[in-house]
């Protein structure tokens, strides 16, 4: 009819028409809601004094809630629709029919302090804040209502030379921070005002709670400047601005009363609520001090330094700001392998762009990208993650494995911060920096232990390129213990202004007792007099020349071996191969007859830690369940394609657990072996450091057994060689770190 009459009309009656037909358009969908809600009867929820008011918005949402919370309740609203054949009532006959509202369930939103209900929540929330404050002023409301909550912010430095303490430095010294918190405040008030403060929560930057247990601070380390905050609730009249100044003195006489830790509080500060002292940390900052006379022509270094540099005793030189030419390049050649630790910045799209037209050189490089960081911000995103699974604590096993995400971190800088003197003897310092967005225990000093190789001409140039890659396993050297602390925990700009001044003003700076120069001297002093004792010496000079005549030259075979592919080519020195066992040749010759047909495809998750071996033109990997031990729906298809060999590798589990094992790379080896319900059928195949993953089923135990000739194929469990040829291995494959030797 419009497109008839278009013509006809002027543009006032045009824009009357449309109004019109939107007008009955709405009409007819509320008619239709309506009716569907009248057929549904109990299921809609309206609140019960508002019986003559339409359906609001709020309503509606609840009505979706119901459906979310209880699919049933939708189910059965969707079935009621369906069988509905009449769609005649309105929305304002629904909501004045008061036969119908009786037999709709209702929400009543109602006050729990004074009983009284009403229409909405919003109404319901507007009444609290004037209910709560009357009940407060009549005293009505019990002392948990009357507390509030803060979040102080911790600044503190600790030192321990003690070799009794039973939990490393940084966790001892957060929890005696908060046992002097409970203390001081204690002790404030003779009215025991104190009594009822309730610490609600607490977070330390070096202890790892909410990230991986692999990424707390090592044994050993000290610090200068560690963040702890603690929430706690407490009534307004027992806690006020004046107390920080009671808190860092108070605090500070009762930490001075622990033997076993040196412990110095620096600031107290009010933070922000969601301030949280671990998962709010960007950047951990620590430094090693290292001894120049550990590398190569460190006498001569030492000398120069302190006849031609060192103008004021005690001052800090910049390894830059030197006056005249050091007698040995040792010093940049020790920058350049610590730089080459660092992780790059991989450039964006629109740098990419830029370079393409300007300076395409400098967009290739040399070195595979595996990960980059997210989260961050700044100059530290675009940051690439490396795998540092060489550089940790070998006692982490499992949890140091290349295919676990705490050990891929950014390292944003490894430099010579700085160079002193120990003020108890002539010895020189130089003071390594080290950033990054965490660090896993021994990881910075066996990097301090790897870049003193690279400059004694011990280790090749490239060693922390091949190290950091996921599927090299290597051996690495560790530095002493003792000469590492923690520098500073870093934050985003305003979560630092507040942590460190009490406000975004920084002229209303909190008081605080020590600076953290003044600390960090302090800590420098300390380690200085502790390493200077003679079985600290000797036992560093014992290390040098270990890593000097043993160590690294080990380390330096391992990495020949991956630089070759992990190949053995000399076949003049092979012996002659043993035969397979009757219990074995069985299950070899399906095996060698599914090699010759064609291996099957291996899955996208197994390939991630298979390595590809140099003149094997099929390898890979497939699984098999045990029908017998194990049922699913669905099967895998080594189980439909090899039934034969299925039932025979099972079989020959069965005999394997009945033998004693002479390989073992766990504890608790003991004869009888549970059966398996799944195996893992591999050909050619050689593995990256890993652990297992899998559902288990009561029993992480794994045993592996080679069959076929060939020449070498140990299996490294957590860097310990064993032969597996027709001699089965037990480990655990879920803890322990395990890959594949050479082998040809």
């Amino acid at each position: 009819k419009i497109g008839k009459t278009v013509e006809d009309v002027d543009i006032i009656n045009l824009i009357k028409m449309l109004r019109t037909i939107s007008i009955a358009c709405v009409t007819l969908f509320l008619t239709l809601f309506n009716s569907a809600i009248e057929k549904v009867q109990g299921l809609y929820l309206y609140p019960s004094s508002g019986a003559t008011a339409a359906p609001s918005l709020l309503r509606t949402r609840e009505f979706r809630h119901s459906f979310r919370s209880n699919p049933q309740q939708k189910l059965l609203w969707l079935q009621k629709l369906s069988s509905s054949t009449t769609t005649t009532s309105t929305i304002l006959h629904a909501t004045t029919e008061t036969s119908t509202l009786t037999q709709l369930e209702s929400v009543i939103h109602k006050c729990d302090f004074c009983a009284e209900e009403f229409a909405s929540r919003n109404a319901l929330f507007r009444h609290i804040s004037q209910c709560t404050n009357e009940m407060k002023e009549n005293g009505e409301l019990g002392i948990a209502a009357n507390l509030r909550r803060y979040t102080l912010g911790f600044r503190f430095a600790y030192f321990s030379n003690s070799s009794d303490l039973p939990k490393p430095e940084a966790k001892v010294a957060g929890e005696e921070i908060q046992n002097a918190f409970k203390e001081a405040m204690r002790q404030r008030s003779s009215k025991n005002i104190g009594a009822n403060i309730e610490i609600l929560s607490c977070t330390q930057a070096t202890i790892a709670k909410q990230r991986h247990r692999s990424l707390s601070q090592e044994f050993g380390c000290s610090a200068v400047n560690d963040v702890i905050t603690i929430r706690f609730a407490c009534s307004p009249s027992s806690f006020g601005e004046k107390e920080y100044a009671y808190l860092l003195k108070e605090m500070n006489i009762i930490l001075k009363k622990i033997d076993m830790i040196n412990i110095q509080l620096i600031n107290v500060s009010s933070t922000l609520s969601k301030f949280h002292a671990e998962n709010s940390c960007t950047q951990f900052v620590y430094k090693y001090m290292l001894p120049l006379k550990w590398i190569k022509d460190g006498k001569e270094l030492e000398r120069w330094w302190l006849f031609s540099e060192n103008k004021d005793v005690g001052e800090a030189e910049h390894p830059g700001t030197f006056q005249s030419q050091p007698p040995s390049t040792s010093l940049k050649t020790l920058s350049k392998a610590l730089k080459s630790a660092e992780s790059i910045t991989v450039p964006n799209r629109r740098v990419r762009k830029r370079l393409l037209h300007s300076r395409p050189d400098k967009i290739s490089s040399d070195r595979k990208i595996e990960k980059t960081a997210t989260r961050r911000l700044g100059t530290l995103s675009n940051k690439e993650r490396r795998a540092w699974h060489n550089f940790a604590d070998p006692a982490l096993q499992g949890d140091a494995s290349p295919n676990q995400e705490p050990v891929w971190k950014v390292l944003d800088r490894a430099r010579l911060s700085q160079i002193i003197k120990n003020p108890l003897s002539n010895e020189v310092v130089a003071v390594i920096e080290f950033r990054g967005d965490g660090f896993m225990p021994q990881q910075i000093r066996r990097i301090v232990g790897v870049a003193v190789a690279i400059t004694n001409g011990l280790l090749p140039s490239n060693f922390f390129e091949v190290a950091t890659k996921p599927q090299n396993a290597l051996g690495t050297i560790l530095a002493p213990g003792g000469r590492l602390y923690l520098s500073d925990a870093k934050y985003h700009y305003d979560q630092s202004i507040k942590l460190f001044y009490g406000s975004e003003d920084t002229s209303k700076r909190d008081v605080q007792e020590f600076s953290v120069e003044e600390n960090e001297i302090w800590l420098q002093n300390q380690i200085f007099l502790e390493t200077s004792k003679a079985k600290l010496v000797h036992l560093e000079d014992k290390w040098l020349k270990e890593m000097n005549e043993i160590i690294a030259p080990r380390v330096s075979s391992e990495m020949f071996l991956v630089d070759q592919h992990l190949k053995v080519t000399d076949s003049k020195e092979y012996i002659s191969l043993s035969t397979a066992s009757d219990e074995y040749s069985s299950t070899l010759s399906l095996l060698q007859n599914i090699a010759l047909s064609g291996w099957p495809k291996t899955s996208i998750a197994r390939s991630k830690v298979l390595r590809h071996k140099d003149g094997c033109e099929e390898f890979g990997s497939f699984t098999i369940i045990n029908p017998e031990l194990f049922s699913s729906s669905t099967v895998p298809l080594g189980n439909n394609l090899f039934p034969d060999l299925v039932q025979s590798v099972f079989d020959l589990e069965k005999y394997v657990s009945t033998q004693s094992l002479n390989n073992c790379a766990h504890k608790n080896c003991v004869a009888g072996r549970k059966l398996s319900t799944h195996c893992a059928v591999n050909f050619n195949a050689s593995f990256t450091p890993h652990v297992d993953s899998g559902i288990g089923l009561g029993q992480s135990l794994s045993l592996i057994v080679g069959l076929g000739d060939y020449h070498g194929g140990d299996i490294f469990v957590e860097g310990i060689a064993y032969p597996i040829r027709y001699q089965p291995l037990e480990f655990d494959g879920w803890k322990q770190r395990h890959w594949t030797g050479a082998y040809s």
